[in-house]
């Protein structure tokens, strides 16, 4: 917190005149309090995800937390190769077609502008005052030159919608103590896109991150914020805005002092601003960019229009909407969205940037999960390996797929270089609909099962030459009520897979790619040895060793976890990935597998046969990493052929003949349990003999919005996962 604390301290200094006297002493008596120990301004989205010993804990920028104290930190201290600055001269180029220069000049010629040009030809907004004691100062008279501005716009025929300039900083402030935590001017917007915020959404009566078009911060001339420091304050509203408003493909936002404004830009790239331009000299530039940053036309404001809303005029809420795909063969298929499940979102909008839309299909009724997501330019689809995945029992299957919706490049300067960033491509699957996350399993047969048939479709994915690389308890589902064997479990989200045919710099091991707690000891251990070594079916199955771990060594019984193994596993989630790998070998050679008599012998013997089968493989890679007698340069080729010695349908075999063990013995267990119970009970007759387990109706409930959002990291099926990762990817 020692960052945002001291990010806070620049802001409120940067907003008074550091030459009066009196703004400095009132700077030095203003204590700046924790955001984490009194309320803060409304955060975005309900449907955040807090971290959790069953989904493993990240460990970086992209960590998923669902409160906004949380969030700015993350923002703020991550930001670092994802912000950069454009050359001068960008801004003029945009918004051109919004209005006519003539309207422009026609505006600025007026008596009504609050612009006026002297006799020498020099041109200023006159009602902002060229010194200030303190940056609140200005936002009445830019409140007034905006709503001015916003004179010009023209509504768009068939749409109704509305812009209103708000002063944040009017009485009707709500969270006063909060008021450098929050949009100094937002304008507020109805249309298709927007809704009326929750009460406990709101920062300003009425308006929230649910209905603001955009967000303008106030600074003075002279401030001493850094860059960096700019671009994060903003980078904050704009995640807000990106989490309530899930259509959005990019959010811009001005930063204003008396007598300059710059551009901050936000996508699934990274954030950029422009260089600070004189509003007084380039008025023409500024209207643009406050009609642009206002416009009534959803697309021109960085809305996916393919995604429609009906709102109700009673409450502002949202009641109805669609989702359309155009499908391969070029029909499109507009989805009824499900209103009762609100869309999923990852928390962070630097990255993939994954929402998940619950809906149903127009014509069929069947219920379907849509993903959207922004894959970097050099990964393939995620729909090359689904369409590899038809037919898989085990394996999420795919109905339909739209590539190329939109990319990031086409936000930015033509000729705009930014080499800590690449091009994201936007794209939308259909895929058929899934139960919650193994990890609300209700019986042990249940738990086993699922894991088992997803073992199972891992490995004929293997058999068609994919990889999955990203295997957590979060990646796999339930089937459908009443699934036969094979369809018990499903394996899910496919956007990290590779080619077994790749080459090693294309299925090189990144401990900063996927779920700390369940990643494999050889990927974890990769930056520490200088050696990376393709990704291979052993870090699948180890990753799938380690879900099996935690479900049976964590939960004591569905919906509670063991406090003693739970503090054990922490150090899996470690951020350092040699931390975590060095706590997984030490828990290879040496813990004890001991499981709660929920899960019993037969569990504890699955881990242990499991573990029987890996652990030589283990050692033979570890002996190879740690040993003096191998070159640093052929300890890869060394290690990739560990797995060639192998045959990979016999070691899987191995692993699925011990899970199938395991399901009769405990078939066999809970028939001899019940016989016992109904030979001795003197219960009445109609009295449940055979009664459910423990309720964990809060435990699935809370999965079920959890599992959606581990990108952050995936209920019914999840395939994003907000909560989850450690790096872009």
């Amino acid at each position: 917190m020692t960052y945002l604390f001291a990010l806070l301290r620049k802001i409120k200094k940067s907003r008074l005149n550091p030459n009066h006297s009196r703004s400095r002493a009132a700077f030095k008596s203003t204590k700046t309090r924790s955001l984490a120990t009194e309320r803060p301004a409304p955060t975005s989205n309900a449907n955040s995800t807090p971290s959790s010993p069953t989904t493993g804990t990240p460990a970086s920028e992209d960590d998923e937390e669902d409160s906004s104290e949380s969030s700015r930190p993350s923002i703020m201290e991550g930001l670092g190769e994802n912000f950069a600055v454009v050359e001068d001269g960008w801004e003029d180029s945009l918004y051109r077609h919004q209005v006519d220069e003539a309207v422009l000049d026609d505006y600025l010629n007026s008596r009504n502008s609050h612009y006026k040009v002297d006799d020498d030809g020099t041109g200023r907004w006159t009602c902002l005052p060229p010194q200030a004691e303190d940056a609140e100062e200005l936002c009445e008279p830019l409140s007034n030159i905006i709503s001015s501005i916003l004179g010009l716009l023209e509504e768009p025929s068939g749409e109704k919608s509305t812009r209103e300039v708000i002063n944040s900083h009017s009485d009707a402030f709500k969270y006063g103590t909060y008021k450098e935590a929050c949009p100094d001017i937002s304008v507020r917007a109805t249309g298709p896109s927007f809704q009326l915020p929750k009460p406990s959404e709101e920062y300003v009566e009425g308006l929230g991150y649910s209905n603001a078009a955009s967000v303008f911060d106030v600074l003075l001339d002279g401030h001493n914020l850094r860059d960096i420091d700019q671009a994060s304050r903003m980078a904050n509203h704009c995640k807000n805005i990106f989490l309530q408003q899930p259509n959005r493909n990019f959010v811009r936002s001005l930063i204003i002092t008396q007598s300059s404004a710059r551009l901050v830009h936000c996508d699934h790239s990274g954030v950029y601003l422009t260089p600070f331009f004189n509003i007084h000299r380039r008025p023409r530039t500024f209207m643009r960019l406050v009609l642009g940053l206002s416009s009534r036309k959803e697309d021109v404001l960085g809305f996916d229009t393919s995604i429609k809303w009906k709102v109700k005029s009673k409450d502002g809420r949202k009641r109805s909407g669609t989702i359309t795909v155009v499908g391969d063969d070029g029909i499109p298929t507009s989805y009824i969205l499900r209103m009762g499940r609100q869309p999923l979102v990852r928390q962070d909008f630097i990255g993939r940037g994954t929402t998940c839309w619950r809906a149903i299909h127009p014509v069929t009724g069947e219920r379907v999960l849509i993903k959207d997501a922004w894959r970097p330019e050099t990964r393939l689809s995620e729909t090359d390996f689904l369409d590899t995945a038809k037919g898989i029992e085990g394996v999420v299957q795919v109905l339909s797929h739209q590539d190329r919706l939109a990319e990031t490049k086409g936000y930015r300067p033509d000729v705009f270089e930014w080499k800590d960033s690449e091009n994201r491509i936007k794209s939308r699957v259909v895929m058929k609909q899934y139960g919650l996350p193994i990890d609300c399993f209700t019986s042990r047969f249940q738990a086993i099962a699922a894991l088992r048939d997803a073992i199972a479709g891992n490995r004929e994915m293997l058999s068609r030459g994919v990889l999955h690389k990203d295997i957590s308890i979060q990646n796999i589902l339930f089937g459908p009520p009443g699934a036969t064997p094979g369809r018990r479990g499903v394996l899910i989200d496919l956007d990290m897979a590779g080619w077994m045919r790749n080459s090693r710099r294309e299925l090189r091991v990144n401990p900063f790619l996927g779920t700390r707690r369940f990643q494999s000891i050889s990927v974890l251990l990769s930056e520490m040895w200088h050696c990376s070594p393709s990704h291979d079916y052993f870090d699948d199955l180890e990753s799938i060793f380690y879900v099996l771990c935690t479900l049976v060594l964590l939960f004591e019984k569905p919906g509670v976890r063991s406090e003693p193994d739970e503090r054990n596993f922490v150090k899996w989630d470690h951020s350092d990935p040699v931390c975590s790998g060095e706590a997984k070998i030490a828990f290879v050679n040496a813990y004890p597998i001991e499981a709660s008599p929920f899960w019993g012998e037969v569990c504890e013997e699955l881990i242990i046969g499991f573990k029987a089968i890996l652990k030589p493989i283990l050692d033979r890679k570890d002996a190879i990493r740690v040993s003096r007698k191998v070159p640093k340069e052929a300890k890869p080729d060394k290690l990739e052929a560990i797995g060639k010695e192998f045959d990979s349908d016999d070691v899987y075999e191995k692993v699925v003949k011990l899970f199938d063990d395991a399901l009769l013995a405990i078939e066999r267990e809970d028939r001899e349990a019940a016989g016992v119970v109904a030979s001795t009970s003197t219960l009445p007759t109609g009295s449940s003999t055979t009664s459910p387990l423990p309720p964990i109706a809060s435990a699935i409930s809370k999965a079920d919005e959890r599992s959606f959002l581990k990108r952050p990291a995936d209920g019914d099926h999840s395939e994003a996962s907000p909560a989850k990762r450690l790096h872009r990817s």
